[in-house]
């Protein structure tokens, strides 16, 4: 464990992403280890597994389906917990936080305690996250063809202005460093350049950054968290196009969503299903971003953990081919999505969702829609 990196007692270590760079895997070791991290004098500020809904508070950025009195509550839970800290060591990680704007970064330092704050920046190069950023986006909403994505992300990278999708607020890396270094001071910022090569690096770095025993660490794996298949994000990019055409509202998707439609499609197998492919020009592109930004970080006066080379890596773009639906796939959505539907009806009714039948997160697609037809044909017997 190295003292170097070592955070001092009282200090509050942030950690703000941005996304695709671990931050689920992070957060996921740190929740499972509280106790060990406790009896290390660390507390990770919060208590869920994410505490998306409250820094989305913080940052101004709930939408309308959240329960905006309950996250502030939830932020107003962490920062109390934030300035209690004594002598111990705190911790929070949330990829929402590099959505922050200039003036939303000083208020959440001053809401946490603006002495003692760390901030810790994870990042991977722009050759991986673009695809898993475009998928993350077809899941939540009507989004263009990649092709035509990255056309409008590049664009808008070469006009200085930011893309419609808005990814180049937490994915301009430099940018995202600065604006907290402007706030916290370059020495209270550090950067952690991830080697592809080494998977303990996030761990054990955050590991030295809290005091914490080698190993403390560990993330749970999620199925979640995954990226979509090629075929799954066609038919998610084909689903969002029809639904808004027929006037589904974004949050009643985002509530499917929640309600275990997305647990439902990502349980499938897909590793012989084809990727989505990043096309040669654009790995070119990302680069060529990547050498500019690392460039700005070195330079930036942060602490930097890693090697800033790997954040433009040449990268050879892999052989694609067009990409069907199949219709076993097809119909496991459309199974899914009528099961989450069910769910939120039970729910809303008084009733338990595991009642309904058995757990479906883990079935074929035929068998969700054999299920689907027992519980219809259960309700009809009842009417």
């Amino acid at each position: 464990m190295s003292n170097d990196l070592l955070i001092p007692p009282g200090a509050r270590l942030v950690h703000v992403g941005p996304y695709k760079t671990g931050s689920t895997a992070l957060q996921s070791a740190l929740h499972e280890a509280r106790p060990v991290l406790a009896q290390n004098g660390v507390v990770r500020l919060g208590d869920r597994p994410h505490e998306s809904a409250a820094v989305l508070y913080a940052t101004g950025r709930l939408r309308g389906y959240h329960d905006a009195a309950r996250a502030q509550r939830r932020w107003e839970r962490l920062v109390r917990q934030s300035q209690r800290l004594g002598t111990k060591r705190g911790v929070i990680s949330s990829e929402s936080f590099s959505q922050a704007r200039p003036e939303v970064v000083r208020r959440v330092v001053d809401d946490l305690g603006p002495d003692g704050i760390h901030v810790a920046v994870t990042l991977r190069p722009l050759t991986t996250i673009l695809a898993s950023q475009w998928q993350q986006n077809v899941l939540r909403g009507t989004m263009p063809r990649y092709g035509a994505w990255l056309r409008q992300v590049f664009d808008a990278y070469d006009a200085g202005t930011q893309d419609p999708h808005g990814f180049w607020m937490p994915h301009r890396h430099d940018l995202l460093v600065r604006r907290w270094a402007d706030v916290v001071g370059p020495d209270a910022v550090t950067v952690v350049v991830l080697d592809p090569a080494d998977r303990g690096m996030l761990t054990s770095t955050f590991e030295s950054m809290l005091g914490l025993p080698g190993g403390t660490l560990v993330p749970r794996p999620d199925r979640l968290n995954r990226s979509l298949s090629g075929p799954e994000a066609e038919l998610l990019r084909r689903y969002h196009r029809q639904s808004k055409a027929a006037g589904v509202s974004g949050p009643w998707h985002y509530r499917l969503l929640r309600a275990g439609a997305e647990a439902h499609l990502k349980a499938r197998d897909v590793s012989e299903e084809p990727k989505v492919a990043t096309p040669q020009w654009a790995l070119d592109r990302a680069q060529e971003v990547g050498s500019q930004m690392a460039d700005a970080i070195a330079a930036s006066g942060a602490r930097v953990v890693g090697d800033v080379t790997h954040l433009a890596p040449r990268t050879e773009a892999p052989d694609s081919a067009p990409v069907t639906v199949p219709p076993e796939l097809a119909a496991r959505w459309s199974a899914a999505l009528a099961l989450a539907g069910e769910t939120i009806a039970s729910r809303a009714t008084g009733g338990s969702a595991s009642s309904a039948g058995p757990d479906l997160g883990s079935v074929s697609g035929r068998a969700l829609v054999g299920e689907l037809r027992r519980r219809a044909a259960r309700r009809l017997g009842r009417r």
